[in-house]
C-alpha cells in the first residue's frame, strides 16, 4: 500500500534534495498561537491539545485545518486512557486508529525520526563521468 506523501513543510525539515518534487499545495499559513480548544473536550483533553499544539506549532506543522484532527486525536487519547484507569482494556481498533492519528499529525517515534533526520547526501553516479563509446 502506498504512503501519504508529506507536505511540503516536513519535506523542508527533513532536507529534501529535490526541489523540483514539491507538491503544488494551497498557500495555508501556518499557526503562530495556540488555538481555542473545541468546548466537547475534557479539562485533561484540553491540556492535551495545547500541548500538542505547541508542538506542531514549533515545528511549523500545523494549520487551520489541523484543529479538528488534532481536537480528534486528543479525544480519542482521552477515551483510551479513562478506559485504562478505570481498569478496562480498550479494544484492538482504538489503539490502531490512535496509531493511525498519531502517524497522521508526526507524533509517533518514527515520523519524528524522519520528520527531524538529516537527509542523506546523494553518492556521485560513478558511471556518469565516462564518455560514451564510440
Amino acid at each position: 500500500m502506498a504512503r501519504k506523501p508529506d507536505s511540503n513543510n516536513v519535506r523542508r525539515l527533513k532536507g529534501e534534495k529535490n526541489k523540483d518534487r514539491y507538491r503544488l499545495e494551497a498557500n495555508l499559513e501556518c499557526l503562530t498561537e495556540i488555538p481555542e480548544a473545541p468546548e466537547f473536550l475534557t479539562a485533561k483533553g484540553v491540556n492535551k491539545f495545547n500541548e500538542l499544539c505547541a508542538y506542531l506549532i514549533s515545528h511549523n506543522i500545523a494549520t487551520n485545518l489541523d484543529i479538528d484532527h488534532i481536537a480528534l486525536t486528543v479525544d480519542l487519547w482521552v477515551q483510551i486512557t479513562q478506559m485504562r484507569e478505570i481498569g478496562q482494556n480498550p479494544p484492538m481498533s482504538m489503539y490502531t486508529t490512535w496509531k493511525s492519528f498519531s502517524s497522521d499529525l508526526y507524533l509517533n517515534p518514527l515520523a519524528r525520526q524522519k520528520m527531524m533526520g538529516v537527509a542523506e547526501q546523494k553518492k556521485e553516479n560513478k558511471f556518469a563521468s565516462k564518455p560514451k563509446p564510440k
